[in-house]
């Protein structure tokens, strides 16, 4: 039964991950249109999905531990769990769950790192922005305090 609820489980953290690349996708699209209300949103959205995902995180990894207490297993690992199936379509319809997972991460976190390099950029572009509107007391003066030498003259020349 174990081996369903670890199959069953990785198939809802796949979805959840789904759920997170349409968010991902969703959050890149509102920093891009500089709209903050609605990335707030998406924030609060992602968040309530996070939560999802732990949930459903912490009962894969009970169901894993669970079949590898009674399989004996040394270790819980993809490769180990394969190896401890007895059926060949057990083992494909585990090594379909594990890969597919394996591939909505990588998707996801290619997403975050998208929408992390766009938040960076704007961040640049406002601290450029800032530093354009205030510029520094050094170059609020024309000229440099060189030019100042010329004060010790007086209007008239007294040998004259």
């Amino acid at each position: 039964m174990s081996l369903q609820e670890m199959i069953g489980t990785m198939d809802e953290l796949s979805d959840v991950h789904d759920e997170l690349i349409a968010t991902s996708d969703e959050k890149a699209q509102t920093i891009i249109n500089n709209d903050i209300p609605a990335l707030q949103q998406v924030l609060i959205k992602e968040r309530k999905l996070v939560q999802k995902l732990q949930q459903s995180e912490k009962r894969r990894t009970e169901a894993t531990e669970r079949y590898a207490t009674e399989r004996g297993l040394p270790e819980v690992t993809v490769t180990a769990i394969l190896d401890s199936l007895d059926s060949e379509t057990d083992q494909q319809k585990f090594e379909k769950a594990a890969v597919k997972l394996t591939e909505k991460l990588a998707e996801l976190k290619s997403k975050e790192q998208a929408s992390r390099a766009l938040v960076e950029q704007s961040m640049q572009f406002i601290q450029y922005s800032l530093n354009l509107l205030s510029p520094s007391i050094n170059t609020m003066n024309y000229g440099s305090g060189k030019d100042k030498k010329s004060g010790n003259r007086s209007v008239f020349d007294s040998k004259a």
